[in-house]
């Protein structure tokens, strides 16, 4: 039970952000983000995983590796994060929101990407590192979306 009420937690940690961050890049970003959740999801993890170990005191490893959805699609780069053997993936639904959820948070054995990945690494990120700039700014306007959505 106790892992199962550890999912629960990580989904909607993880839903929560992702609203945010839809709400704060919808229209009013610019750069990369302006796309989102398309070319920018080793940002998104980036920026879920600094929320993570700020707000949440949560150590995620943050993996890397390269997927190729369809024939058609060219190799990408894609990232989420691991914790404990449950991965949380807020920008599956760049490859075909048909297909993947908005947000996938479960156990490693069914994380439904896993076959499109032609490698996977570890770029462990367990230690705080500071955001840059604009990665900075947009994590204050979510933080700002998701504290006054608990009001």
């Amino acid at each position: 039970m106790a892992y199962q009420n550890e999912v629960e937690k990580l989904t909607s940690i993880a839903n929560e952000f992702r609203d945010a961050l839809d709400h704060v890049t919808n229209g009013f970003i610019t750069g990369i983000f302006s796309k989102f959740p398309k070319e920018c999801g080793a940002d998104a993890c980036e920026l879920l995983q600094y929320y993570l170990l700020t707000v949440h005191q949560i150590k995620p490893d943050y993996r890397e590796g390269k997927v190729q959805v369809t024939s058609r699609m060219p190799e990408i780069s894609h990232c989420y994060l691991i914790v404990n053997g449950i991965i949380i993936d807020i920008t599956a639904d760049q490859f075909d929101k048909d297909k993947f959820q908005k947000v996938i948070v479960c156990e490693s054995n069914l994380y439904p990407l896993t076959p499109y990945f032609k490698y996977v690494r570890s770029k462990s990120g367990q230690v705080l590192t500071p955001l840059n700039d604009y990665l900075d700014s947009i994590y204050k306007l979510v933080l700002k979306r998701l504290e006054s959505r608990q009001r």
